[in-house]
């Protein structure tokens, strides 16, 4: 019966890797294929706009300056799209994490923005936690960024990560002084391609939330957030204290 078992497993486990091998194949043929149209559009309108914008009056001027940038926008959702495809078929491996590493070199990478504004970023849990390292750096990397990109430039951003200890997890809380959002979208900012606030100041894909919403459930936690407009945002997150190797 456990032979019988153990192929059984082994054939959903191979047809599994084929599914997901299948699905990363058509994210990229319709990720590459709508891209192609879409740089060629902003390419052209480019080109007249620089050779010909003089003929041109302002209202013309500013339709093709929309293509442009409506072209652009398509092609960097087509990139988030199919890095986000890359993420949820990656394979997961479970090591010991060291937080404050993380913290540290997600500060590095977003130095460009705290030395601009001012922002403080703190830093108060666990050293070591249990999970894959590069999504968990991808999940404090969002979260991180979206407090810093979400402020009303009024005063300095400060960015506070906080941890409290549970029977079999880790609940985070990354709380900012930022614009917030509405509660009522609370749940939908999690979705693709969604966002809570408008693009006119804080543009943005909507990407980085849901990103952090597949990374956090594939650590056996959940994510929320609550938020007052104008006072800052807190986003929680849980993350499981288990070890697959137990």
């Amino acid at each position: 019966m456990s032979i019988d078992l153990s192929d059984e497993l082994r054939l959903l486990q191979t047809e599994l890797a084929e599914v997901k091998a299948e699905y990363h194949d058509f994210v990229y043929t319709v990720t590459h294929d709508l891209a192609a149209p879409l740089r060629q559009i902003e390419g052209f309108a480019t080109i007249v706009l620089t050779n010909h914008g003089d003929q041109f009056d302002d209202k013309t001027r500013r339709h093709l300056d929309l293509i442009v940038k409506g072209s652009q926008k398509g092609n960097e959702i087509l990139e988030a799209l199919h890095g986000y495809s890359r993420l949820i078929t990656a394979d997961y491996s479970i090591v010991s994490v060291d937080c404050n590493k993380i913290i540290t070199k997600v500060k590095t990478e977003l130095a460009s923005l705290t030395a601009h504004n001012d922002a403080q970023i703190t830093y108060q849990g666990p050293s070591i936690i249990i999970g894959d390292y590069s999504q968990l750096y991808l999940l404090f990397y969002h979260l991180i960024h979206n407090a810093l990109h979400y402020q009303s430039h009024e005063v300095p951003p400060e960015v506070s990560i906080k941890t409290e200890e549970r029977d079999q997890h880790w609940q985070f809380c990354v709380q900012d002084n930022g614009i917030g959002f509405q509660q009522k979208l609370a749940d939908r900012i999690f979705i693709a391609l969604k966002r809570g606030v408008s693009e006119k100041n804080h543009p943005g894909i909507g990407m980085g939330l849901t990103i952090a919403r597949s990374i956090v459930q594939r650590h056996g936690g959940k994510i929320w957030a609550t938020t007052e407009q104008g006072k800052g945002s807190s986003f929680y997150f849980t993350i499981s204290k288990a070890d697959s190797s137990e």
